[in-house]
């Protein structure tokens, strides 16, 4: 689809340069059958424009025979095909929105004539609007497009094309004093109720709107965390709960909250009124603060006090440890604490 900043230059009928700025970033091919636009397709901004008029006139001709859309054509078809292959993996949804951004930007162009300048000039242009991980993770599904038609072996225009370099991640978690404190400055809804369910249990914002009560066992303490299709996925497994969790919980299910979807933005909106409260009372710096940094501090919490990744890891429901270990940033292992407070008591 088109992005709002970007501007159109005609150079032929039914064919436009697009700009992003002063910057060519591709071409445009319309097509149109009876007044009413019949398909349309984008090409690298090196394509010689005699592509683009074979395939105007082939979509035509199409278009009057049949008196339907045209079959998708290029990569756009390619894509269709790869996107079936890969449906049932757990990350599909950012899967295909991965590969639709690259089909906005190649089209109907074959993706034989698709190299690897084609590919680095997008993901740069992409990357002036974008973070690192954003654009390499459209880097690795366009990558994994080539692979998976064409085998490991075969050429791929994507592996030539590096990476962007990714900051090193950053600690974000809070101290549960201020967790605390946050929670007290919040209103007494469920919203303030899920808030503290992140705090006390890492849940994730989608697994609290997938609760219902027959994942709940208060009376012993006991949670079963739904299962997660972000990643590699996670299994549904029964946890522990913290005291203050099983209280966050209960007060969700008094006010007719579990399993009611919400809005995160919302969410979002009350835990910043809540931050600038208390930033404003104690001076505590917390600004840019978000509901995800609450499942953060529960990781870091926990590492802090047990030392052990691999139980934070089911706690917080990782597929991968690695994951875990951004977790972990801001705390010390508790072993490692131990060593040091003993040789400086020897």
């Amino acid at each position: 689809m088109p992005r709002d900043t970007e501007t159109y230059k005609r150079l032929a009928p039914g064919i436009y340069a697009v700009y992003e700025g002063r910057t060519k970033i591709a071409l445009r091919a319309n097509v149109r059958v009876h007044g009413a636009l019949q398909n349309s397709a984008r090409y690298s901004p090196e394509t010689n424009l005699s592509v683009l008029k074979a395939w105007r006139e082939d979509q035509r001709v199409a278009g009057r025979t049949q008196g339907a859309p045209v079959t998708p054509a290029g990569f756009a078809a390619d894509a269709a095909t790869y996107l079936a292959s890969v449906a049932a993996m757990p990350s599909y949804d950012g899967r295909k929105h991965d590969i639709d951004a690259w089909i906005a930007v190649f089209g109907a162009q074959a993706r034989a004539t698709i190299t690897s300048a084609d590919v680095a000039t997008q993901l740069s242009v992409w990357r002036k609007t974008f973070a690192a991980s954003t654009v390499n993770h459209r880097r690795t599904a366009l990558q994994h497009l080539w692979r998976r038609l064409d085998g490991k072996s075969a050429a791929n225009p994507v592996r030539d094309v590096p990476k962007f370099a990714e900051p090193e991640p950053e600690s974000r978690s809070l101290s549960y004093e201020t967790v605390r404190a946050i929670l007290a400055a919040m209103a007494d809804t469920a919203t303030r109720a899920r808030v503290a369910i992140i705090a006390f249990t890492g849940l994730t914002h989608s697994s609290i709107a997938r609760l219902t009560a027959r994942d709940l066992d208060l009376d012993r303490g006991i949670l079963v965390r739904p299962a997660r299709r972000k990643g590699a996925g996670t299994r549904r497994q029964a946890v522990p709960l913290t005291k203050d969790a099983v209280l966050a919980l209960q007060r969700l299910v008094e006010l007719g909250g579990l399993g009611k979807p919400f809005s995160n933005s919302s969410l979002h909106k009350a835990l910043r009124l809540a931050c600038d409260k208390v930033q404003t009372a104690t001076g505590v710096d917390l600004a840019g603060v978000r509901p995800y940094d609450l499942r953060h501090s529960y990781g870091t919490a926990l590492y802090k006090l047990h030392g052990d990744e691999r139980a934070v890891q089911q706690l917080l429901g990782h597929a991968r440890i690695e994951t875990t270990h951004r977790y972990t940033l801001g705390g010390v292992d508790a072993r490692l604490q131990a060593a040091v407070d003993a040789f400086d008591g020897q």
